[in-house]
């Protein structure tokens, strides 16, 4: 009996630590939670597609992995460490990091650069290019990549940043215009005499926290390393 759960423990360590790898994507987002990437991002733009260089011919270019021209309509925010000041709106940016499907993200969904098309991206300098060289630019969010310009996207966009107004970038276009926020205020309700309550992490101003997977794999992990431990012993 004691060896029958030995092995069992074992996979179950295996399974934990081969299962469980991270995906490209977001350092603490999920890949649908925009606000919180918004809140990451650098950048967060208005742009239009002018070409990509998807299975060009161009060493690495594939579908999976290609980099965009964007004309930069409106650049909305930044946050972050190295948040910026932004001045390159009305710009063409090359952009590297998309492609789709992303071998690297969950269930393959990467980000689409298709020519023509308008969306707000997400976007932060990439490293490595020559002090005063154009900045080259890279997608934020690899596994997910833009949002449709929609009245609904606008509005998230327009709560966020009176959320956050020190992150805001004034855009003279009147293309950028957003609508006023209609966010209602965030209520927190008194816990129950008795009992302790314990943030999660990732929580900002109210946004949901996010459990990173890792966080669930040690558990296991440490877990089944324990009854190990004991059954050695």
């Amino acid at each position: 009996m004691r060896s029958f759960l030995f092995v069992c423990l074992l996979a179950i360590l295996a399974a934990t630590c081969t299962s469980a790898q991270p995906s490209v994507g977001y350092p603490s987002c999920l890949p649908t939670d925009i606000e919180c990437i918004m809140r990451e991002a650098q950048y967060t733009i208005l742009a239009t597609v002018m070409g990509n260089n998807k299975n060009s011919g161009e060493v690495n270019a594939t579908a999976s992995n290609y980099n965009a021209t964007l004309l930069v309509h409106c650049i909305y925010s930044s946050f972050g460490n190295n948040a910026g000041k932004g001045g390159f709106a009305g710009q063409q940016l090359t952009v590297t990091g998309f492609g789709n499907p992303n071998p690297r993200c969950n269930n393959g969904q990467g980000a689409d650069a298709d020519p023509t098309t308008q969306k707000i991206f997400f976007i932060h300098v990439a490293e490595g290019f020559a002090q005063g060289a154009t900045p080259v630019f890279t997608i934020f969010n690899p596994c997910g990549g833009g949002i449709d310009n929609t009245p609904a996207n606008q509005q998230m966009l327009a709560n966020v940043l009176a959320a956050h107004p020190t992150n805001a970038l004034q855009n003279a276009d009147p293309l950028c215009k957003l609508p006023p926020s209609n966010a209602k205020p965030t209520t927190t309700a008194s816990p129950t005499p008795g009992t302790q309550v314990e943030k999660l992490p990732g929580i900002d101003n109210g946004a949901p926290g996010i459990v990173s997977q890792w966080t669930v794999v040690v558990g296991l992990a440490g877990a089944a390393a324990s009854v190990l431990g004991a059954l050695i012993a």
